[in-house]
C-alpha cells in the first residue's frame, strides 16, 4: 500500500469459480462448510477478482486475481 491524496473511491468486479464438475451456468458453492465464520446452515461461493483498485483516506492498492469465499451474513442478531 502507498499514501495517496486521491479522493475516496473504489472499484470491484468478480466472476465466481466454476470447475469441470460444476453444472453449466452454476457456481462452486459448498453447502454447510466446516467452520464457516458465519455459522451452519450457509452456503460458500467461491469468486476470484478481475477488477479491485481503491484509493482513499491515504491508502491506494490494487488486488486483482485474488481470490475469495463469499458467505451470506444474517445482520438482525438474536431474535430480530
Amino acid at each position: 500500500m502507498s499514501r495517496s491524496a486521491e479522493r475516496c473511491r473504489a472499484w470491484a468486479r468478480a466472476e465466481a469459480l466454476t470447475g469441470p464438475t460444476t453444472p453449466p451456468g452454476e457456481r462452486v458453492q459448498v453447502h454447510n462448510p466446516p467452520g464457516a465464520e458465519v455459522g451452519p446452515g450457509q452456503v460458500a461461493t467461491w469468486g476470484v477478482a478481475t477488477t479491485d483498485r481503491v484509493g482513499g483516506f491515504g491508502w491506494k492498492w490494487e488486488w486483482a486475481g485474488r481470490s475469495s469465499k463469499h458467505f451470506p451474513f444474517d445482520w438482525s442478531g438474536p431474535g430480530g
